[in-house]
C-alpha cells in the first residue's frame, strides 16, 4: 500500500504543479507524510492507478528475475580432431616374368588349278532365206487395209463410207457416219466401230480397217 500511496502523492503533487504554473502561482508545497484526499466524484481513478502501478512492479520483477537467473551457458569448446593416420601405401606387386612365346611357321599354300576354258557354243549357219512369192505378196485391194486417215472412203466393193462428225452423248462418244450416229461396237456396211478419237474413228470388217478424220 506505500508504493501506491507514494504514487498517488506524485501525482497529486504533479497536477498541482500544473494548475499553479498555469495560474502562474508557485507551486504548494505538500508534506511528506501528508495523506492524500480522495477526490469524491472519482473513487474508481485511485483504483485504476493503483492497478497500473501494481502491475508496472511486477512486470519489473520479472524481467529482472529472468534475466538474473538464465544466464546464456559458455558455448562448448570445439573437440579436437585427430590427426589423421597416414596409411602407408601397399608394396607393389611383384611383375610377373614374361616367357616369350615361339612364332608358329605358317603353312604353305597350294595354289588351286586354274579352270580350263569353256569352249564357245557352237553357232549354226544361217539358213538361207527364201524370196517371197510374189503371189503372196499381193493382195486384192477389198482386202488391204486403208491406213492412211480421210473423211470418205470409198472401197473396191463399192462401199463409201463418210465421216460427218464426232461428238460426246451422255459421256459416251459418238460418231455420225453416213448420217447415222454410231457408238464403239456398233455397225455400219459391215463395218464395226472400234475406236473414236477426237478427231479420228477406226472401222474392222474381216481384217480389213478403215479410219476416218475430220480433215
Amino acid at each position: 500500500m506505500s508504493l501506491i500511496s507514494d504514487a498517488l502523492r506524485k501525482a497529486r503533487q504533479e497536477a498541482a504543479r500544473q494548475e499553479a504554473a498555469r495560474r502562474g502561482e508557485a507551486p504548494p508545497q505538500l508534506p511528506h507524510h501528508m495523506p492524500l484526499r480522495r477526490p469524491a466524484r472519482a473513487p474508481w481513478i485511485a483504483a485504476l492507478a493503483g492497478g497500473f502501478a501494481g502491475a508496472a512492479l511486477l512486470t519489473a520483477a520479472g524481467l529482472w528475475y529472468f534475466t538474473s537467473r538464465h544466464v546464456p551457458a559458455p558455448a562448448p569448446a570445439p573437440a579436437s580432431t585427430p590427426a589423421a593416420i597416414a596409411t602407408p601405401a601397399p608394396a607393389p606387386s611383384p611383375v610377373a616374368e614374361i616367357t616369350p612365346v615361339a612364332p608358329v611357321p605358317a603353312l604353305p599354300v597350294t595354289p588351286e588349278p586354274a579352270a580350263p576354258p569353256e569352249a564357245a557354243p557352237s553357232i549354226p549357219p544361217p539358213e538361207p532365206t527364201l524370196a517371197p512369192d510374189a503371189s503372196a505378196v499381193a493382195e486384192s485391194p477389198a482386202s488391204a487395209p486403208i491406213r492412211t486417215p480421210r473423211r470418205r472412203a470409198e472401197l473396191a466393193d463399192g462401199t463409201v463410207l463418210t465421216l460427218q462428225g464426232i461428238a460426246i452423248t451422255d459421256g459416251r462418244p459418238v460418231a455420225l457416219v453416213n448420217g447415222v450416229a454410231l457408238g464403239p461396237g456398233e455397225r455400219i456396211a459391215g463395218f464395226t466401230v472400234t475406236t473414236i478419237a477426237a478427231t479420228e474413228i477406226e472401222l474392222r470388217r474381216d481384217g480389213e480397217i478403215v479410219v476416218l478424220a475430220l480433215r
